[in-house]
């Protein structure tokens, strides 16, 4: 929600394979498509940077890569985070103070949970890797800006918690 407890909701579109945004103006809810380039959209996450506009992190079906499309205040800005094979299932997305992203998400290949941070560049790494690891993951960030993620261990059935301290 915005500021003025106004709701702000990221969803697939399944019938069209769409990513969509929804948000409610006081007075009536408004629609707009987000990214329709092919099946798009999957397992997204908002979040509300600077300004209170609106950032979402989804999943591409149709190349298997994590995106992130965020709201420029005129058009929607669309970037592939990590274009390995697989990736960003699961999505998870938090801005920092500084309002920029941090995104926790699964990677289907390799079952791994990951990690991806905004530093002008997208900078992404490998979180947990033993067994597979990552799926229905959430992120927040403390005061000092560092990651904490909650996420499932489907080998051993287990929720896991895991903390960035600065060096890892």
């Amino acid at each position: 929600v915005n500021s003025l407890g106004y709701a702000r909701i990221s969803f697939y579109d399944l019938t069209n394979g769409d990513l969509r945004y929804a948000y409610y103006t006081g007075s009536a809810w408004s629609f707009e498509t987000v990214d329709s380039t092919g099946d798009t959209g999957r397992y997204t996450s908002i979040a509300l940077g600077g300004s209170e506009r609106p950032a979402i992190s989804y999943y591409d079906q149709t190349n298997g890569h994590l995106r992130y499309a965020s709201f420029d205040g005129s058009t929607w800005v669309k970037q592939t985070v990590d274009p390995d094979n697989l990736t960003g299932q699961f999505t998870s997305l938090v801005m920092n103070a500084s309002n920029q992203p941090r995104i926790s998400y699964f990677d289907a290949e390799d079952g791994n949970l990951k990690y991806a941070a905004w530093l002008g560049y997208w900078s992404v790494q490998n979180v947990a890797t033993n067994g597979v690891v990552g799926m229905y993951n959430a992120i927040d960030v403390d005061s000092g800006g560092l990651a904490r993620i909650l996420y499932y261990d489907a080998g051993e059935g287990l929720l896991n918690y895991t903390a960035y301290n600065g060096t890892s």
